[in-house]
């Protein structure tokens, strides 16, 4: 295998303070990518080849490095779900799940990897490494009035998936010809952007690609 197709990787992570500033310290050479999130803003992206979120690249050397992160403001959904008959439905989970592709060879959903490699190594034997946490972020549960608030997502988010007990999105069509239920939609940065979504029974349909 070539190294470039399985790189060493160094991870970490910081909080940012009130004043904007964050620290990262004792990072090993090398390419280094960042991505942030904060209430209203994401990192903007930086070069890549796909149609998903890229870090921001810099060079690190052996002396210090001050960055500046370019941001951008991101948008908030509400979604309104409704069963058949147009009532409320309580309790549905919504989910995005914008991805963040690291070095052209990896992608994660943006922030679900706030983890360090040296704590990583420091763990004792017996001890599991918790791999990829939820990012609250980008989804959430409908309240009695069926409506679930996704507080913070990128602006170029455009799909959602739900889970429920006994309801799910009507199938569509994807470009591709195969048959699922996401929904889609179209997101203002700054903005609090609303739809509404009607669920069917689960038993009313089925997907079949075989």
């Amino acid at each position: 295998a070539k190294l470039q197709d399985s790189p060493p990787q160094w991870h970490a992570w910081a909080v940012v303070q009130a004043d904007g500033t964050f620290v990262l310290n004792s990072l090993p050479e090398g390419e280094l990518e960042i991505t942030a999130l904060a209430d209203g803003f994401v990192s903007t992206n930086g070069p890549g080849q796909f149609h998903m979120r890229y870090p921001q690249k810099h060079v690190l050397g052996t002396n210090d490095l001050v960055i500046p992160i370019g941001m951008e403001r991101t948008a908030r959904l509400e979604v309104k779900v409704t069963d058949e008959l147009g009532r409320p439905l309580k309790d549905v989970q919504v989910m995005t799940w914008p991805n963040v592709r690291y070095g052209e060879w990896s992608a994660t959903i943006l922030m679900s990897d706030c983890d360090n490699t040296s704590d990583r190594l420091l763990m004792k034997a017996d001890k599991l490494f918790a791999w990829g946490q939820p990012v609250l972020d980008f989804q959430g549960v409908s309240d009695d009035d069926g409506r679930a608030v996704l507080p913070n997502l990128p602006p170029d988010v455009t799909e959602l998936a739900l889970e429920h007990r006994q309801y799910e999105l009507p199938p569509v069509t994807s470009p591709d010809g195969r048959k699922q239920r996401q929904a889609s939609f179209t997101l203002v940065a700054g903005q609090t952007n609303r739809i509404s979504l009607q669920l069917e029974p689960r038993e009313r349909s089925t997907i079949s690609h075989y």
